[in-house]
């Protein structure tokens, strides 16, 4: 299934889970759906940052952890006393309080956790699979059709308009394939070092401001890019 689907039918099918709990708080059906997608928001933008390489290296954040949640917390707060005050105006004849869970930080911040931390492991096993089937790439070059294995790929290089794909074994080939679509096809196995390069992450050690490849090739690293880099080798 693809990536983006699978995203908009867990989003559909949480929304869904959460109106059925609001309804056993004496919500009506619509009311509780709209609650619902309230808190989709906050999971994607904790998923988001579940992703990021400072949540992914052995050193994390515990501050970052806490700001995130946080203003997390806040905005859903805000989200839901939106709704209920949107409620009032809607339907005046149907006098619905707020429920004290949803003044509970608590309760929030485990509601943001579950959608957030569910979507984040499911896409992990998602790419662990697609990974597993999918370890090959295809494009074009001079007009010849070219199918090379991920991990022969050393590193790839933007040059204007065009882009070069060195290999392992010295091979050197020419698409015009974007660099940014480089960069989503080859996915967890290599790193954006560089506005003009992606880096193979099995075939490149960290020495002072450059990647070396394996080959002895250094390629510089970009100050936007530093950072997931340093992550990486645990700088």
């Amino acid at each position: 299934m693809n990536r983006t689907l699978f995203n908009v039918l867990y989003c559909l099918a949480a929304s869904f889970v959460m109106a059925v709990m609001f309804i056993s708080l004496g919500y009506p059906f619509a009311h509780s759906l709209t609650l619902g997608t309230m808190f989709l928001p906050g999971g994607l933008l904790l998923n988001y940052c579940l992703q990021l390489p400072e949540f992914n290296g052995k050193k994390i954040n515990v501050l970052h952890i806490i700001y995130i949640l946080l203003g997390g917390v806040i905005c859903q707060e805000f989200l839901m006393l939106l709704c209920h005050w949107y409620f009032m105006i809607l339907d005046k004849a149907l006098c619905i309080n707020m429920s004290p869970l949803f003044a509970n930080p608590v309760f929030l911040v485990f509601m943001l956790m579950a959608l957030a931390v569910g979507q984040f492991y499911l896409n992990r096993r998602m790419q662990q699979r697609d990974k597993a089937l999918i370890n090959k790439v295809t494009f074009t070059s001079n007009y010849k059709k070219i199918t090379l294995e991920t991990r022969n790929i050393l590193y790839v290089e933007s040059r204007d308009t065009e882009v070069y794909i060195y290999t392992v074994d010295g091979e050197l080939y020419k698409s015009q394939r974007p660099i940014s679509q480089w960069e989503n096809v080859l996915e967890d196995d290599f790193i954006r070092i560089h506005r003009a390069f992606i880096v193979n992450k099995a075939l490149v050690s960290l020495s002072g401001n450059d990647c070396v490849c394996c080959t002895g090739k250094h390629l510089p690293v970009s100050r936007k890019y530093k950072k997931a880099v340093l992550s990486l080798f645990a700088v």
